[in-house]
């Protein structure tokens, strides 16, 4: 659904389709369905054998599935304190959809009103949503090469992992077959592990719960932003505006987002003053200044930038065939915990070939 609902939104379904999905509905769909898919046990689910075993239908284990933990009462006995013992059933999957996401919030008091209740909550989004509107998560964009209407299948398995350790953070007891809606599923007890991590459940939860809050938020204005434009585009390199279009002719009037280009070929070790005139452009004395804002935009890690060369007269190629001329900066930034070289062309103050990202 949500890569059909991408399809309406680019003109590649027409409006009038069977579904009667238009573009409005399909907006307010993706809204529903990213959010959903960022759910763990909206996506990953546990299957039991007749003994109450974990079994893999995979390999050919007959099992029964728990319906994402909706049969499955989880009890807590760590972490937050209104969870940690509490009385009554609470489903696992409910714990997901409600008391996980709760767990970001402050604590409402139970004696307060209905108006007090509803103007603590408010307070509490903008204090929750602000942060993660000006931040950008890590690790949030699709690899390159996959295409706008699979981001859904990379969102699911990405998910997927995180449903499974959910699964395995928790023992399984007293899992019997039940009937429930003409469906037979898998029912019993979830209680937790010791933690790998020395994390109770229900703190790791809540902050698997925001980071894919967090994920999700930027995932969706990406989504729009690249489906309402209506140009296919088979990687999530950046959220495309117009400046970042390039034409055929010339690509040095435009920012160029981060992408694999060949090597950089120096032309000589001239003096850094070369005349604004020269094949190479003025020299970019606030280089720094240029190189870190780029980065910001486009969401890359600017924390820290170990400068290994000052600008040097250089041609890179663009991937299009073009050879541009400008100064080459060559420097080193933060990459799943190492340091990775990097190198940038730019030229007249702005980056137009970029390399090692």
């Amino acid at each position: 659904m949500i890569s059909y609902c991408i399809g309406v939104l680019r003109g590649e379904v027409p409006e009038n389709n069977p579904r009667k999905i238009t573009k409005p509905v399909a907006v307010i769909l993706l809204a529903h369905y990213v959010g959903d898919i960022h759910q763990p046990l909206h996506v990953g689910a546990e299957y039991f054998n007749q003994a109450g075993q974990p079994a893999d239908p995979d390999n050919n284990q007959p099992g029964t599935e728990d319906e994402g933990g909706n049969s499955i009462v989880l009890r807590l006995s760590h972490g937050v304190p209104d969870l940690a013992g509490r009385k009554g059933a609470l489903k696992l999957h409910g714990f997901w959809d409600g008391e996980a996401v709760m767990a970001n919030l402050p604590p409402i008091p139970l004696t307060a009103s209905k108006e007090e209740r509803h103007q603590a909550l408010q307070n509490a989004h903008k204090g929750l949503v602000g942060p993660l509107a000006d931040h950008q998560p890590t690790n949030w964009r699709a690899p390159s090469g996959v295409p706008l209407n699979k981001y859904a299948d990379f969102w699911a398995d990405e998910i997927l992992r995180v449903a499974r350790e959910a699964h395995e953070r928790l023992r399984f007891v007293y899992m019997h077959s039940t009937v429930d809606q003409g469906r037979t599923v898998m029912a019993g007890d979830a209680r937790e592990n010791p933690p790998p991590d020395g994390v109770p459940y229900a703190d790791w939860s809540a902050r698997v719960v925001r980071n894919e809050l967090h994920k999700a938020g930027w995932r969706l204005a990406d989504l729009l932003s690249q489906a309402v434009e209506s140009t296919p585009l088979s990687s999530s390199a950046a959220i495309a505006t117009p400046e970042l279009i390039v034409t055929e002719k010339t690509q040095t009037a435009s920012e160029q987002t981060p992408n694999a280009a060949p090597e950089p070929k120096i032309a000589s070790s001239a003096a850094p003053n070369r005349p604004s005139g020269s094949d190479f452009g003025a020299y970019p004395a606030n280089y720094k200044e240029v190189i870190v804002t780029w980065l910001t935009k486009y969401g890359l890690d600017a924390s820290r930038v170990d400068w290994q060369t000052e600008p040097k007269p250089s041609e890179m190629p663009n991937g299009n065939g073009q050879h541009l001329s400008g100064y080459l900066v060559i420097f080193q930034t933060p990459d799943h915990g190492q340091m990775k070289t990097r190198s940038v062309l730019i030229r007249e103050g702005v980056v137009v070939v970029n390399n090692g990202f």
